[in-house]
This record gives structure tokens, C-alpha cells and sequence, in this order.
């Protein structure tokens, strides 16, 4: 039996840094949402052992990759064993882009294991699983549309987004890895300056422009990414709602009302972009296709 799941990325409608936690981890606040630029994961039984591969040969296909590391956690913790598996992982959803692709792969490699070995691990037991890999994990296992709290680990489930929503996501060449990230950000010592409650209120009213008002990034002060601000300059010079950086980077998200809008923004990002496309909210995380 051959299982195919789509893998959809994350977006991060705010992001506040609200101080450190135990552990070395930081304590955030953030309103999370899925939309619909996925990955690939194909669960194969077969071959001898354990066994991933990758489209994008610049990925690693060993413990360094998430997607295998969720594999070893989901067997270690069920105490099944794999007997012959092959992994192979699409990529649509760039790296070191704030868009969770590898945590995304993760979730799905979980939810595909638990249904290929039939089992039956609850949700939360995913979620405690997922948490071991990765901290936006617990969010991908679940999409949506959520708030995320702790490492990113205490979620609140959100009003889905007006279905006029749609966005414009771009990358620019640079990536920016997560560790670095909040190492400058740690060098920067600037004080909390909390976005998402208002985020919160603005998707209870189901109010559009205000939601686009709310889109904030604190990472955005303090990464040296002109890159990504020339993308989001050139976004809200094209009618956005508002533009932001998603996670800790490089990509910006857009949020638009009208498509015809967002695909004349698309236009314009694409000569100073090396990834650009269009998305729209997505209501659930991985799915057997």
C-alpha cells in the first residue's frame, strides 16, 4: 500500500517574541495559518531498512532531514518497526524561507505512519511526538487557522479567514536559518511590542482590511534583509492590505482582497524574487491524497 500526502506551508499572520524560556527556547505569541503551496510525501513499504529521498538534491535525506527524524521518532515511540520503507518527499515549499516546509514534511511523515502501521496514535500523542522534531510541528500536524503560544506548542484554534482572502508570498535569494535568526534578535534587545491580539480581534470580525493591518513580524526590526523589505514595499505599493515577513524569514507574505490585484503584484516581485506565487488559507493540515 502506497500513501501520498500533500504537505501544505505555514504563514505567520503576526509574530511577537515576548521574551526567553527554559531551555533555551523563546516564549511566542503568534497567529499561524495554512494555505495551499505544498510539498509531496510518498510512504512506499519496500527496499531494505529505513530509507528517504528528495527531489532537491541539496536537501539531506538522512537524520539531519525532519522528515526522517519524525520517521525514527514515530517508531521509537510506538516501538514498531519500519521493516522496509522509502520516503520520497516533493518540494514545492522553499527552505529557509519561514514557511515551515521541513516541519510540514515532518507532520506528514507522522500522520502517514500512523495510518500505513495502522496505529492509531491519537492526535495529541502526534503533537507530543511532533514537538520532539520541531516546534512549529504541532501546528502542521493540525492547520488551520490557530494562535500559537510557548514554543509554539499551546494552540487555540481561530476563525477561518473571509473567503475573498488570498495572498502573495515571495522569497528573495537569501535565506535566513531559524538559529541565526533569533540570535540577532537576541543581539538587538528590543522590548516586546505585542501585534496579535489585535490579529485575534481583527479574525472574529471577519474584517479583511484590518486583518491586514494586524500582519507583523518581529523579526522585521532587527534582520538585516533588504531583500526581503524591497519585496514588501513593492507588495503594498500594489494594493496590499498589509505585508509582513513570515517566520523568521526571508519570505513576506501579502494579503489581498482581489485576485486580479495579486496577480499584477506577482508581476512586478518577480524580477527581484526567487520564489513567488500566489496562496490561499487552507482549513486543515497534511492530507492523504
Amino acid at each position: 500500500m502506497t500513501l501520498t500526502l500533500r504537505t501544505p506551508a505555514k504563514l505567520n499572520l503576526t509574530l511577537d517574541i515576548l521574551g526567553e524560556a527554559p531551555g533555551g527556547y523563546h516564549e511566542l505569541d503568534s497567529v499561524m495559518l495554512s494555505v495551499d503551496l505544498c510539498d509531496t510525501l510518498t510512504l512506499t513499504p519496500g527496499g531494505a531498512g529505513l530509507r528517504l529521498f528528495c527531489s532537491d538534491p541539496a536537501l539531506t535525506s538522512g537524520e539531519d532531514n525532519l522528515v526522517f527524524r519524525a520517521a525514527l521518532a514515530f517508531f521509537a515511540h510506538t516501538g514498531l518497526s519500519p521493516g522496509g520503507l522509502e520516503l520520497y518527499l516533493t518540494k514545492q515549499i522553499p527552505e529557509q524561507a519561514g514557511l515551515a516546509g521541513g516541519c510540514a514534511d515532518a507532520a506528514a511523515a507522522l500522520v502517514g505512519l500512523n495510518e500505513l502501521y495502522s496505529a492509531g496514535l491519537t492526535r495529541s500523542q502526534l503533537i507530543e511526538i511532533g514537538l520532539t522534531v520541531g516546534s512549529d510541528l504541532p501546528f502542521c500536524l493540525i492547520g488551520g487557522c490557530a494562535r500559537a503560544g510557548g514554543r509554539g506548542e499551546r494552540l487555540t484554534t481561530l476563525p477561518a479567514l473571509p473567503n475573498d482572502a488570498v495572498f502573495v508570498i515571495a522569497k528573495p535569494a537569501r535565506g535566513m536559518s531559524t538559529r541565526l535568526a533569533f540570535e540577532l534578535y537576541d543581539r538587538g534587545g528590543l522590548q516586546p511590542q505585542p501585534h496579535t491580539q489585535e490579529m485575534v480581534s481583527a479574525l472574529g470580525a471577519g474584517d479583511l482590511a484590518a486583518i491586514g493591518k494586524a500582519m507583523s513580524n518581529a523579526f522585521e526590526k532587527v534582520l538585516p534583509l533588504p531583500e526581503s523589505d524591497k519585496l514588501r514595499q513593492i507588495m503594498l505599493t500594489s494594493g496590499a492590505l498589509g505585508a509582513a515577513m513570515t517566520g523568521s524569514g526571508t519570505s513576506v507574505s501579502s494579503l489581498f482582497a482581489d485576485e486580479a490585484q495579486a496577480t499584477t503584484c506577482l508581476e512586478k516581485l518577480w524580477p527581484h524574487a526567487d520564489f513567488a506565487c500566489i496562496a490561499r488559507p487552507l482549513t486543515h493540515g497534511p492530507t492523504i491524497v
